[in-house]
C-alpha cells in the first residue's frame, strides 16, 4: 500500500492552524452585528464522488474553509474563501472472468491467463487547495438572532497531493500450449503487492520470454493533473452562542475538468487493460476523473 506518513503530516499542520485560527475567534472582541467586512473559518466532512467512469462510489474526506465577507448592497455580498478539500472517488467492480494471450514462447507454445471471481476494489483522492469567488445573498432571519444566506460561484484550485490504492482479490490460472496448468492459485492483495508478484514469476518463464516492465500506475505522480476548476454552491445559517456567531453549512461542488491526466503513461495502460477485459463494459473509456464534492461544515463567524 502507498506510504501515508506525507499526508498524516499534512493533517498533522493543517489541524493546528485551524486549532490556532478558532481559538484566535473565541478570543476576539465582541462583534457588531452589521459589519462591511467580516470573515472566518469552517471545517467539516466531505463526500466525493467521481461523475460516471468505472469506479463511481463516494469517497469521505476532510475539507477546511477560510472565508471572508465583504457587504455590497443589503442583502448582496461577496465571499471570497482559500479552502482544502479532498476529492476523489472508490468502488468496486465483482465477478470478473476472461481470458488474457501472456505470448507465444520456444519451451511452452502459446501461454494464457485465466482470471475467475476477480473483484477489484479500488480508489483515487487527490488533496486541493482552491480559491473560490462567490456571490451571497443573506435570507431573512431574527435581529440579534439567526439568519442565513445562500452562495454561488466559480473555484479553481491546485493539487497539493494525490494517493490512490487498489486491492485485486480473484483466482488465476496460467495454462501453456506445451505444459499446460502451470499456475492456479488465489490471490489477494494489493496492486503494488501484485505487481511484485509478477516482477517475482517474471524470472522463472522460459529464457525466450522477456516481460516488459512491469510499474503500479497507481503510484505515478503524473495520474491526476495539477490544477481544476468548477462551480460552487451552498447555504448556512448562522446562530448567536456565547457572544460569537457559529454557522453550520451545506455546500456542493461540481468538477468541471477532468483530473486524471489521459496523456499519462499510468493511465493509457489501464485504458489498455480495461479495453481487454470484456466484463468491463465502458472499457478505458470508463476511465474519468471529474468529481462532485458534497460537504457538511461548521464554524465560526470572526
Amino acid at each position: 500500500m502507498p506510504d501515508r506518513r506525507p499526508m498524516n503530516t499534512r493533517f498533522a499542520l493543517l489541524g493546528a492552524l485551524l486549532g490556532a485560527l478558532l481559538a484566535l475567534g473565541f478570543a476576539a472582541a465582541p462583534r457588531a452585528q452589521s459589519q462591511p467586512v467580516r470573515g472566518g473559518v469552517r471545517v467539516g466532512a466531505s463526500l466525493a464522488q467521481v461523475q460516471g467512469g468505472t469506479f463511481s462510489g463516494p469517497k469521505f474526506g476532510l475539507a477546511a474553509t477560510l472565508f471572508g465577507r465583504v457587504a455590497l448592497s443589503e442583502p448582496f455580498a461577496v465571499q471570497p474563501e482559500l479552502r482544502y478539500v479532498r476529492k476523489g472517488g472508490g468502488g468496486a467492480e465483482d465477478e470478473i472472468e476472461d481470458d488474457l494471450p501472456l505470448g507465444t514462447f520456444d519451451a511452452t507454445g502459446a501461454a494464457q491467463l485465466r482470471a475467475q471471481d476477480v473483484r477489484i476494489d479500488g480508489s483515487v483522492y487527490p488533496d486541493f487547495v482552491e480559491g473560490a469567488l462567490l456571490a451571497r445573498y443573506a435570507l431573512a432571519g431574527r435581529d440579534g438572532g439567526w439568519d442565513g444566506s445562500l452562495y454561488a460561484g466559480p473555484y479553481a484550485g491546485v493539487r497539493v497531493g494525490s494517493n490512490a490504492e487498489a486491492d485485486v482479490s480473484g483466482r488465476f490460472i496460467v495454462r501453456t500450449e506445451n505444459q499446460g496448468e502451470v499456475f492456479n492459485d488465489r490471490i489477494d492483495d494489493s496492486a503494488a503487492g501484485l505487481v511484485e508478484r509478477i516482477d517475482q514469476a517474471a524470472a522463472l518463464l522460459p529464457g525466450d520470454a522477456e516481460l516488459p516492465p512491469i510499474e503500479n500506475p497507481l503510484a505515478s505522480d503524473d495520474l491526476f493533473e495539477r490544477f481544476d476548476y468548477g462551480l460552487a454552491a451552498g447555504g448556512d445559517v448562522t446562530v448567536p452562542l456565547a457572544g460569537r456567531r457559529f454557522l453550520l453549512g451545506l455546500r456542493y461542488e461540481l468538477g468541471l475538468r477532468d483530473l486524471l491526466n489521459q496523456d499519462s503513461d499510468a493511465v493509457q495502460s489501464a485504458k489498455q487493460l480495461l479495453d481487454a477485459i470484456d466484463d468491463f463494459p465502458q472499457g478505458g473509456s470508463g476511465l474519468e476523473g471529474r468529481t462532485s464534492t458534497l460537504t457538511v461544515e461548521m464554524g465560526v463567524l470572526f
